[in-house]
């Protein structure tokens, strides 16, 4: 950095390490620049993703699912108030507002079953808001999917 004269902020640098799971962490190694060492975190968020020492997702869909929850959650009176807004404007707005927070950094996940069905329940609890409609109105998943014209997001993850 010092050839091209460019200066490194270390106060506002941290690393983080991949311990596989099952592993004991690394010695405690420091990272040292300009002199003065690097702090060693647990998790760091990159470019919008969350990432873990372990390796899993479990951080980052965690944090997606909250940013997705909450975006939805602002838009609830929106749908409530707007009674005269159609089916299907409510639809585009759910697709391009709150389905992009959830699934951002999504092309470069390995998701477990376990993840994708988080994934999926959130989806489907959108649309039975979207609707209007509850888990006491027994309405199954497929129904609900084709009477919105989706596909199950496990399929949208795969395209």
């Amino acid at each position: 950095c010092e050839c091209w004269q460019l200066v490194i902020n270390v106060a506002r640098q941290s690393t983080l390490w991949y311990n596989p799971p099952g592993t004991q962490p690394a010695a405690e190694e420091v990272l040292v620049l300009g002199g003065q060492p690097v702090e060693r975190v647990k998790q760091l968020k990159y470019l919008g993703i969350q990432l873990s020492d372990s390796g899993t997702l479990d951080a980052g869909l965690n944090a997606r699912l909250r940013k997705a929850a909450h975006k939805c959650l602002t838009l609830q009176p929106t749908f409530s108030y707007l009674r005269s807004l159609g089916f299907r404007a409510k639809l585009r707005i759910l697709e391009g507002a709150v389905m992009p927070t959830l699934l951002y950094g999504a092309h470069s996940w390995a998701l477990t079953a376990q993840q994708e069905q988080r994934l999926h329940t959130f989806h489907m609890r959108c649309l039975r808001r979207l609707l209007g409609l509850s888990l006491l109105d027994r309405i199954p998943n497929f129904v609900l999917l084709a009477r919105c014209g989706q596909q199950p997001l496990k399929e949208q993850l795969r395209l």
